[in-house]
């Protein structure tokens, strides 16, 4: 179930100064992982709002379209030159970690999408089920 995840110490001023939390998945998203639909449905929705466009259907189902979205943005981060994650098509459960996963250094692709979402949306970012764009699905849904 996508949540509301207090920010680690280090993380706080990645996301925004004064902000102590991201929007989080509970299980990996991508080939290979259980896909929860809340979780999945969380990701589409951040790509969505971070593209500035609907570029997904946000209905918690993964397939090719998500994959190759998730891709997309994961490339996009990297040509920004400011951060790195693995373009990998997988948005991991980072519950606890800090930002960057420690054995390759890159970003992990959901905190990613919060930093991104935040610069985008940022009046959405304390409270997302404020935003009209947010699957009711979702929004019941979301801790």
């Amino acid at each position: 179930m996508a949540y509301k995840a207090e920010a680690s110490y280090e993380s706080i001023d990645f996301y925004a100064p004064a902000s102590n939390h991201y929007w989080a998945i509970t299980e990996s998203v991508g080939w290979g992982n259980y896909n929860i639909k809340d979780d999945v449905m969380l990701v589409q929705y951040l790509i969505n709002k971070c593209a500035g466009k609907k570029v997904l259907e946000t209905d918690g189902l993964f397939g090719n379209k998500t994959f190759k979205a998730i891709k997309n943005f994961q490339r996009s981060v990297n040509d920004t030159g400011y951060s790195f994650c693995r373009v990998d098509g997988r948005v991991s459960n980072v519950m606890g970690k800090p930002n960057i996963a420690v054995e390759s250094g890159d970003f992990y692709t959901i905190h990613q999408l919060n930093w991104f979402f935040i610069q985008e949306k940022r009046i959405y970012f304390n409270d997302i089920r404020a935003d009209p764009d947010l699957p009711i699905d979702l929004c019941s849904s979301i801790i």
